[in-house]
């Protein structure tokens, strides 16, 4: 089911129990619709900077925009309402992946190399959580003790306490393309990744231990979700999904209690975004840039099977 055509360069997408969002990044924008597709609204538009972090929570929408170096917030439901700087550009450096919690929003400040937070109302100011390596930071989630967050070149897992403290390298990986800025996910047991390079989607226990490969043989995997992300948390997973971002584009879903891999959707034009609940799976296509100026992306969702 197509829920938006038409779309600039989509590059992430988040839900909350109603709606889905994402964003584009040619001409920047953020936009939101119904799960049963009605209700096409766009919350921010002519940005100038593709849009590559999205989080959503307690009532707001916050973004990343990468090369004009800040961080938005917005909140839902005012007609009109207006962007604010969360972050500005003296403070922030080439934001990319973004999460938060009931207190804090975090982002990869991948310009000066670390993991910073800021508290959702702007007040107390920006507080370091920990320095990257000297790779080129990409994607990043968090649960209720835990920073997460991979890197390139030569590549890896790594996480921190949720207060701040030391970079602990998890595992090793290869961890691919930069732009899959939404390549990790976590959930009460475990942390997903996929790595693009090597055509694979991982896991590792949140306590540590060795990594599991749930798929391989998958071209381009990037994007990563679980049908029960934390935050919020309170259920449990039962698949793995991604995006196969290399042509042909397809989405993929892994079922963790000793299932195969399935083939949600196939044909698609570069997906790169994706998220999941029990009953469905969203993703954004990011397109070809062949068609109407470029604006052949596309917001889409399919039946999540059990």
């Amino acid at each position: 089911m197509v829920l938006a055509a038409a779309q600039g360069y989509p590059r992430t997408i988040v839900i909350d129990s109603t709606n889905v969002y994402w964003s584009n990044g040619n001409p920047g924008a953020v936009s939101e619709i119904a799960k049963d597709g009605t209700g096409f609204t766009p919350l921010a538009s002519n940005i100038d900077t593709s849009i590559d972090g999205l989080a959503v929570g307690g009532g707001s929408i916050y973004w990343s925009e990468f090369s004009l170096n800040s961080v938005m917030s917005l909140e839902l439901g005012l007609d009109g309402g207006v962007p604010v700087t969360l972050v500005p550009n003296t403070v922030a450096n080439l934001p990319l992946g973004i999460a938060l919690d009931s207190s804090y929003l975090y982002w990869l400040d991948t310009g000066s190399g670390q993991v910073l937070a800021s508290p959702l109302d702007g007040v107390g100011g920006v507080k370091a959580i920990a320095s990257g390596g000297e790779a080129f930071l990409t994607a990043i989630a968090i649960d209720s003790t835990t920073v997460y967050w991979t890197e390139t070149l030569p590549g890896g897992l790594f996480k921190t306490a949720i207060v701040g403290g030391d970079r602990v390298f998890t595992v090793a990986s290869t961890v691919g393309d930069r732009f899959f800025d939404n390549g990790v996910a976590v959930d009460a047991t475990n942390i997903y990744w996929a790595d693009a390079t090597a055509g694979t989607v991982m896991a590792v226990a949140v306590g540590g231990g060795p990594a599991m490969t749930l798929a391989s043989g998958q071209p381009g995997a990037g994007a990563i979700a679980t049908d029960c992300p934390i935050p919020p948390g309170g259920c449990t997973t039962t698949g793995v999904y991604w995006a196969n971002y290399a042509a042909p584009g397809s989405v993929m879903k892994v079922v963790l209690a000793g299932g195969g891999v399935t083939t949600l959707a196939s044909g698609q034009s570069n997906p790169i975004g994706i998220a999941a609940d029990v009953t469905s799976v969203y993703w954004v296509n990011e397109g070809t840039g062949m068609c109407d100026g470029g604006l052949c992306g596309s917001v889409m969702k399919v039946a999540n099977p059990p």
